[in-house]
């Protein structure tokens, strides 16, 4: 039986504005033409087709819409349908679907305001129309896909960008408030909020096995809670809460730049990750080295035993009192060992329901926010940094397994925590 944990959080879809006079007239067509789901032409239809074809050939067809300035599409369809011998039936259809077409070309995407940083794209969709700069005489502009395309294409790169601050490693979903007194840091965060683009990277710090600190190149993207930020007066700094957004990344390499000269902040092109796509192409690579021939780096079955691992998580453990789950068995250990009353309920707000086990990596990072909590409890071996850089879903998951039942033996006293 499956367990939850958390409060799923929904969030609310964004509506699409549609031009009010093509509505209308779609309607118009609609009722005018009768239009039904039905494909078979009534008597009616066949005498108007039977009047059509009589007066008008196809090819006078062709040659009277030739040197009309439709839209493309409208011009593939109709001459496609034309070469079919279109039934009034499909022509309505078409008048409909054009309608639409054009309905939608005054339709203004929006999108998530970007994470560049200084430059602002003067193609960028959001920020002005979306028809190509060629236009008719008339002064009509023509809607041009290959043109939407590249603009897509650029708000994509341009949300690749991210600005980075070295801090704490942060897992999906956790929260982190903190007040500090950093001019860089207080930079960079009013000018998120100026661009109306309250983002950035989060990147940690490992300690090696020889005590040598390193920087990861993974880490997660945070936001700014707006209604949680304030600055403080003047020499006080600001205090604000950060959300990791659930999307980790990867910082490419050589791409690290100082924004504003020497003593800004730094900025990276960075590949973000989704757990789902990696375990995709755990088992995509498998299957191409088993083809040839080779073994060892890749395992077919690797992920399958992530999922089965991942159970474990949540089903009833005889080793546990009551044959209650490890996650079960945590949270009532570290109810008692809460540094402030509510925080561990506070924590699983945040955190929200535990992935399912056939989502292994996703899981393994809820298991590691939820022992390596911010602030921190103490009950725990510091596991976020392992699970980062962990590039299958089995090793994620082995990762949080050991974590999380480490932690309930040193609070139950059954064994020290030791790394």
């Amino acid at each position: 039986m499956t367990q939850k944990y958390g409060n799923a959080k929904s969030h609310p879809s964004h509506g699409r504005r549609q031009n009010e006079a093509s509505r209308s007239l779609i309607r118009k067509n609609i009722h005018s033409s009768q239009i039904t789901t039905s494909f078979e032409a009534t008597h009616h239809h066949r005498v108007l087709k039977k009047n059509i074809l009589s007066s008008h050939s196809k090819q006078n067809l062709h040659n009277n819409t030739a040197n009309e300035k439709f839209h493309p599409l409208v011009h593939y369809l109709f001459h496609d349908t034309m070469r079919s011998q279109a039934t009034i039936l499909e022509l309505s259809l078409m008048a409909v679907f054009a309608t639409i077409v054009f309905g939608f070309a005054d339709f203004k995407p929006q999108f998530r305001p970007q994470s560049s940083f200084g430059k602002k794209s003067k193609n960028c969709l959001g920020s002005g129309n979306i028809y190509d700069s060629n236009a008719n005489d008339d002064g009509s502009s023509i809607f041009d896909l290959s043109s939407l395309q590249n603009r897509l294409k650029e708000v994509e790169e341009n949300e690749k960008i991210l600005p980075l601050v070295v801090l704490d490693a942060m897992l999906p979903k956790q929260v982190l408030e903190l007040q500090v007194n950093n001019a860089l840091l207080i930079e960079l965060v009013r000018e998120c909020m100026a661009r109306e683009s309250p983002y950035f990277g989060m990147l940690g710090i490992a300690r090696l096995a020889n005590g040598q600190a390193v920087h990861l190149s993974r880490g997660v993207e945070v936001e700014i809670l707006e209604d949680r930020l304030s600055f403080l007066p003047e020499g006080k700094g600001v205090k604000m809460a950060l959300r990791a957004t659930g999307r980790r990344f990867q910082v490419e390499e050589g791409s690290i730049e100082t924004v504003g000269g020497e003593g800004g902040y730094t900025q990276a092109k960075v590949k973000f990750l989704i757990s789902a796509e990696e375990e995709e192409e755990e088992i995509r690579n498998a299957s191409r080295k088993d083809e040839e021939g080779n073994s060892g780096a890749y395992d077919r079955m690797s992920v399958a035993r992530a999922i089965k691992k991942a159970e474990e998580f949540t089903i009833p453990n005889g080793n546990m009192p009551n044959n209650l789950s490890l996650v079960s068995r945590w949270i009532e250990l570290a109810r008692e060992k809460e540094r402030s009353p509510g925080q561990i309920d506070a924590l699983l707000e945040d955190l929200g329901e535990i992935p399912p086990a056939s989502e292994p990596s996703d899981r393994a990072f809820w298991i590691g926010a939820l022992i390596n909590p911010l602030p921190a409890l103490g009950v725990a071996l510091e596991i976020r940094p392992a699970l980062l850089t962990a590039r299958k879903a089995e090793q994620r998951v082995e990762v949080a397994l050991d974590g999380i039942r480490r932690s309930i033996k040193y609070m139950d006293g059954s064994a020290q925590l030791v790394s």
